[in-house]
């Protein structure tokens, strides 16, 4: 399982998905800053390739203004044993046989998942992972993502919380697999003989990108001119928090080719009813 992140993806998205109610986020938001207060040396070392990003991501930690949901990101993500984060280096492109002509900013791969897409059609993050090759990874997740200064054209600080917001993601979705099952037709999502659920491809993504598109925005709101002056032109002005869910969906559908209407009609459903099964 992998995502590619794009550089040249020209929509924003503002507002974060919300996984659980208000209060309960408020309740865990504590807990959240004291735990990552006393895992600032393991984040630090995880890190350790990435000096350009490190310094921003332990600010992140005690600054109020980021976003609890995003420091929650950091918390479920970023600090388990199993979670590396590597340099996306010309080298390692090289290494994990990342085709030139691929565009990326980052990329995360992982081995331990309660579930595996199945039909997975011709999308985006298909496309790539028939031509790279994780095998020499890591068991677990390995995020890469490459280290450059920030201008208005890259911004690698929001790409590497864009990909742990997919690993991020998948931990909410594995709690989920149980209704989903129980809520959306077999070729959608199934458990397979092997007693191993499989869902769709095109579902997978349309819900994992649309999650850390959102959450990378957020990022970008509320550091921009304090964390670093160049605006990212990848997200364009005239997106608004009132228009946001409409160009999500549209992005995520045409930049990621979905193309099952069945998944293509969950453009006007939020991504929590979406995972509590109700346009089902």
């Amino acid at each position: 399982m992998f995502s590619v992140h794009k550089v040249f993806i020209r929509l924003t998205f503002f507002v974060t998905l919300a996984f659980v109610s208000y209060s309960f986020t408020q309740a865990k938001g504590a807990t959240c800053v004291q735990i990552l207060a006393a895992q600032k040396e393991v984040i630090s070392q995880k890190l350790t390739e990435l000096p350009e990003l490190r310094e921003m991501v332990l600010r992140m930690i005690d600054d109020p203004l980021i976003p609890m949901n995003i420091k929650r990101i950091l918390e479920v993500a970023l600090i388990r044993k199993n979670t590396q984060v590597r340099q996306l280096t010309a080298e390692l492109r090289k290494e994990l046989k990342i085709p030139e002509e691929l565009d990326i900013d980052g990329a995360y791969t992982t081995t331990n998942l309660a579930f595996r897409r199945m039909n997975v059609g011709n999308t985006l993050n298909q496309k790539f992972t028939e031509q790279a090759d994780f095998s020499s990874v890591q068991p677990g997740y390995s995020v890469f993502v490459q280290n450059r200064v920030i201008t208005s054209e890259n911004n690698d600080f929001s790409t590497l919380v864009h990909e742990l917001s997919h690993v991020r993601f998948n931990y909410s979705l594995e709690r989920q697999l149980t209704v989903l099952l129980k809520k959306l037709p077999p070729d959608l999502i199934r458990k397979a003989s092997d007693g191993v659920v499989e869902i769709s491809g095109e579902l997978f993504d349309f819900l994992t990108e649309r999650y850390a598109f959102q959450t990378e925005f957020e990022l970008l709101e509320a550091t921009q001119a304090r964390y670093y002056k160049a605006r990212y032109s990848k997200f364009p002005p005239q997106v608004t928090r009132e228009n946001y869910k409409s160009l999500i969906a549209a992005h995520i559908i045409s930049v990621y080719n979905i193309t099952d209407p069945r998944v293509v009609r969950l453009k006007d459903f939020s991504i929590s009813d979406i995972l509590l099964g109700k346009p089902f």
